[in-house]
């Protein structure tokens, strides 16, 4: 009887079979230039990981490629919300 494979969650970029359960999604990266220098020009990366030891997926968080934090999707959702009601503060004045 041949093994039945299952798909990678629709997030996965990889192509595997959920066999391996290490699951990667598309790198977002954010240019950060407010550091006032100029001098170096920060890069935030993003991404949505899961791997094998991993219950649920997380989001990774990187500056210059240099690990920062790791969220769960909500604690994740918790931060951009806070992003965004700060910027709002400033776009609604």
């Amino acid at each position: 009887m041949a093994a039945s494979l299952m798909t990678c969650p629709r997030w996965c970029i990889e192509g595997h079979n959920d066999g391996e359960r290490r699951h990667l999604a598309e790198i977002r990266d954010v240019c950060v230039t407010a550091d006032g220098t100029g001098a170096h020009i920060p890069q935030l990366y993003f991404d949505l990981r899961q791997g094998p030891d991993d219950d649920q997926p997380m989001i990774h968080i990187e500056i210059d490629e240099r690990p920062v934090a790791r969220l769960t999707v909500g604690e994740a959702v918790k931060a951009g919300l806070s992003l965004i009601g700060l910027a709002g503060q400033v776009i609604g004045q």
